[in-house]
C-alpha cells in the first residue's frame, strides 16, 4: 500500500518540465492582457484569458499542483494587474469573489479530469504491454520447444540403437543444427534484453538505405541455415 508521502508525490509532483509550462502560460498570458489592454478600455476578456490558461496548464502538466497554482496565481493576477485599481489588492471589487471560484473550480475539475485520463491511459499501456509481453513468451516458448523435441528425439534414436552408422550421423547433424539455431535464439533474446536494460541510451542512430539493411543481413553468416532450420522446425 502507497504510503501518504507516495499518494502525496502522486498527486501533486513537481517537475522542471511542469515549473517551465506554468510559468511560460502565465508570462504569456500576462503579456497577451497586457497588449490588450493598451488597445482596449474593457477587461472582459481577462479573466477568460486567465481561465484559459488554467485549462492549458492542467492538461500539460501531471497531478493537481501545478493547475491549482495557476488557478490562485491567475484569479490575484487579474485582481492587481488587471483590474483597476491597478497593482492593488482590492476583494470588494465587484464579482471577484465569482472570479475567484470559477477559477478555483475549472483548475480542480480539469486537474481532476486530467489526471484520471492519464491514469487510464496508462493502465491501458500496461496492459498492452503485458499482453505483447504474455504472446512473445508464447511465441518463444514455442520456438524453443520445437528443436528441442526434435533434439531429443535424436538422441533418444540414437541411444535406442537399431540404425546404421550413416542414419546416426544424420540424426546427430540435424541434432546439432537445431543446437545452434536454439544458441542463436538465446543470443538474440539476450541482446534484446541488454538493449531494453540500457533503454537504448547507448545507441547510436542514423540512416540507411533499406536494400544496403537487406543485404548486410542477407548475407550474414549462417543467415540462411537459420531460416532454413526455422522452416523445418
Amino acid at each position: 500500500m502507497k504510503t501518504r508521502l507516495q499518494k502525496l508525490k502522486h498527486y501533486f509532483p513537481l517537475s522542471l518540465r511542469g515549473w517551465i509550462v506554468y510559468a511560460a502560460a502565465m508570462g504569456l498570458a500576462s503579456l497577451v492582457c497586457e497588449l490588450l489592454r493598451q488597445v482596449s478600455t474593457s477587461d472582459v476578456h481577462v479573466p477568460l484569458i486567465f481561465i484559459l490558461v488554467v485549462l492549458v496548464v492542467s492538461l500539460m502538466t501531471d497531478g493537481y499542483f501545478y493547475g491549482l497554482l495557476a488557478a490562485l496565481t491567475s484569479v490575484f493576477t487579474v485582481n492587481v494587474a488587471f483590474t483597476f485599481p491597478y497593482m492593488k489588492m482590492d476583494f470588494s471589487v465587484y464579482g471577484y469573489p465569482l472570479t475567484f471560484l470559477t477559477m478555483a473550480a475549472v483548475g480542480l475539475a480539469v486537474c481532476t479530469l486530467a489526471t484520471r485520463v492519464k491514469e487510464q491511459e496508462q493502465l491501458r499501456l500496461e496492459s498492452e504491454r503485458e499482453k505483447v509481453r504474455a504472446n512473445l513468451m508464447r511465441a518463444v516458448s514455442h520456438d524453443l520447444r520445437t528443436p528441442l523435441t526434435s533434439i531429443s528425439g535424436s538422441i533418444s534414436a540414437v541411444m535406442e540403437g537399431g540404425l546404421d552408422p550413416e542414419q546416426q550421423r544424420e540424426l546427430l547433424e540435424g541434432a546439432q543444427q537445431d543446437a545452434d539455431w536454439l544458441c542463436r535464439m538465446v543470443e538474440n533474446l539476450l541482446s534484446v534484453t541488454r538493449i531494453g536494460d540500457t533503454a537504448t541510451a547507448g545507441l547510436h542512430k542514423q540512416e540507411e538505405a533499406v536494400e544496403e539493411v537487406l543485404g548486410a543481413a542477407s548475407s550474414a553468416p549462417g543467415i540462411w541455415s537459420s531460416i532454413t532450420t526455422s522452416t523445418r522446425c
